[in-house]
């Protein structure tokens, strides 16, 4: 049949794998030591990955990154850089890398680059894990981000990373005592936010024309004016949206939840006006091409070139329900507009902003009854009335 790829050939060697690339079968170095998979560049027969799967698994063996045991890195920085030489020696791809180098920086943001590895204690690494937690990154970038390149310093400098498994040990008994607090953004920081992605230097364009940063731009907007989750954003289509009724129609929630109208603001017309004529071609008429690992990958790419680590979805969402209950809306509209099921899923995950709410209404409160310095309060003196007793308006 014409056009068919043709079947995989059987394989010769042992650690090799077969990849299709440019139309034809190719072969690459596929290992594992230490728990590590070790990947070769593509080769053309499976002789020579072969030949690459014996080097990657020697060099691996005698010396951390092809450096000899006496020139060990000691400090934090060293040992960073070693896994940076370690990923492009391994030819992982780039974007593995670059993610390598950002989780580098931040965890040389919160401990000290020259400290050597061997002086980092499990209480180090537990103000690590909560310090991150306070600053809005998530439980799972900090286990399979920050703490993963730890690991590897811990790895190229010859230690076993048995800190790293105290602390966790520890923090998993007081994580259910102390509630997480979940990242948001002030509506100042999400108008800077969409104002750095617009004006990057990027020049890369997609369908009809539009900019990627512009598209990127106006799906951050989307997302903190609405509060829709990522999900649900890669279902909506060009039906769902009302552009004169100015409402989204959520005709595919989450699991569970049911079909509701999420208003437009004024400044969403704009953008909403650019998704649509850019989403003409998509098939199935959907705003996002890609599905829900599109969104992931778009705030992932902003995440890391505007070091942001509090850029995603789930806390744009947050933003949104926390600019309602702060501007005074009730409970029951908030968890109408989210599609929440019950008040209290509203009430657990946004005490903070209803906590907020509660006092600012005190203090307005407060403001109304002025009391002086004995404790008695103030009364303005009753004017008389005109008519009769009974027929007077008593303030």
């Amino acid at each position: 049949m014409a056009g068919r790829r043709p079947r995989k050939p059987r394989r010769r060697f042992p650690n090799v794998g077969a990849v299709w690339s440019g139309g034809k079968w190719k072969w690459r170095a596929v290992t594992r030591v230490g728990g590590r998979q070790l990947v070769g560049h593509l080769r053309g027969s499976q002789e020579e990955a072969y030949e690459d799967a014996k080097e990657l698994r020697q060099r691996r063996v005698t010396t951390p990154s092809g450096r000899r045991r006496g020139n060990r890195p000691e400090t934090i920085a060293e040992a960073g850089d070693a896994v940076l030489e370690d990923a492009r020696a391994r030819g992982l791809p780039a974007s593995t890398v670059a993610s390598y180098d950002y989780d580098r920086r931040v965890l040389c943001s919160y401990l000290n680059p020259q400290a050597k590895v061997s002086d980092i204690s499990s209480e180090a690494i537990e103000w690590l894990i909560q310090s991150a937690l306070r600053d809005g990154y998530t439980a799972n970038t900090v286990s399979t981000k920050l703490l993963r390149v730890l690991r590897l310093c811990f790895e190229e400098v010859g230690l076993e990373p048995t800190a790293i498994r105290e602390a966790r040990g520890r923090m998993r008994t007081r994580l259910t005592i102390i509630p997480p607090r979940m990242p948001f953004f002030a509506p100042e920081e999400v108008q800077e936010v969409i104002h750095r992605i617009r004006t990057q230097p990027f020049e890369t364009r997609y369908r009809n024309g539009f900019r990627t940063r512009e598209r990127d731009a106006d799906l951050v907007q989307l997302l903190a004016s609405t509060g829709l989750r990522s999900g649900e954003l890669s279902r909506l289509r060009i039906g769902d949206v009302d552009l004169d009724r100015r409402v989204i129609y959520v005709a595919q929630p989450k699991v569970r939840s049911q079909p509701r109208e999420v208003p437009i603001p004024n400044n969403l017309a704009s953008p909403f006006r650019r998704l649509l004529k850019s989403a003409e071609h998509n098939p199935g008429g959907l705003i996002v091409r890609g599905g829900m690992q599109k969104v992931v990958l778009i705030m992932r790419r902003w995440q890391t070139r505007l070091e942001e680590p509090r850029l995603h979805a789930r806390a744009l969402r947050h933003s949104y329900a926390t600019g309602l209950l702060l501007s005074g809306a009730d409970v029951a509209t908030v968890r109408d507009l989210l599609g929440h099921r019950t008040l209290s899923a509203v009430t657990s995950r946004y005490a903070h902003s209803i906590s907020s709410s509660r006092q600012a209404a005190a203090e307005r409160l407060s403001q109304l009854l002025v009391l002086p310095e004995n404790g008695r309060g103030t009364q303005a003196p009753r004017p008389a009335p005109d008519g009769p007793r009974h027929l007077a308006v008593v303030p």
